[in-house]
C-alpha cells in the first residue's frame, strides 16, 4: 500500500520529454527542498543509467541531501513516450520519488518495484479518469 496525496497526481502529463516529465512531477511537491538540484541530479542519473525498467513505468528517484523530507508522485502520459526503458517500448506511467531518508527510499523503492510488476495495476492506473481513482488503486494494492 502506497500512500500518495492527490495533489501529487497528475492524470495526463503534458510534458514530451525527460526533463519536461520530471519538472512536471516534482512540481507537484513544492515543499519538498531544493527542486532545481533534484531535478538535475534525476537527469544526470538517467544520462548514465536508464530509471525506466520497462513494461510502460519510469520510477524516477532521488535521495539526498538537497530534499527535505520524503515525497511520491505519479503521473500518466497516455500516448506514452520514449523514454530509453530497458525493454525498448514506451512508458506511459511515471512515479517520482525524493527522500532525505534511505530507509524510506528503500522501502517506497521496493513496493512500486513490486507493484509495478502486476499487469491489472498497470492496467487500471491506465484507465483511471480521476486522480482520485488513481490514489485508490495505489493505496489498496499491497506492495509488500
Amino acid at each position: 500500500m502506497l500512500q500518495i496525496p492527490e495533489s501529487n497526481i497528475i492524470l495526463n502529463l503534458k510534458g514530451t520529454d525527460k526533463a519536461s516529465i520530471t519538472r512536471e512531477l516534482l512540481e507537484t511537491m513544492q515543499h519538498i527542498g531544493d527542486i532545481e538540484s533534484i531535478l538535475e541530479a534525476i537527469l544526470a542519473r538517467n544520462r548514465v543509467m536508464s530509471q525506466a525498467p520497462g513494461r510502460g513505468v519510469a520510477i524516477l528517484r532521488y535521495l539526498g541531501t538537497h530534499a527535505r523530507t520524503t515525497g511520491l508522485a505519479v503521473g500518466i502520459k497516455r500516448e506514452g513516450i520514449n523514454f530509453d526503458a530497458l525493454d525498448g517500448r514506451p512508458v506511459y506511467i511515471f512515479f517520482l520519488l525524493v527522500s532525505n531518508d534511505r530507509s524510506k527510499y528503500v522501502d517506497i523503492l521496493a513496493g512500486l518495484l513490486r507493484l509495478i510488476q502486476q499487469p491489472t495495476v498497470r492496467l487500471n492506473l491506465l484507465r483511471a479518469r480521476s486522480e482520485s481513482q488513481i490514489k485508490k488503486i495505489l493505496e489498496t494494492q499491497p506492495t509488500q
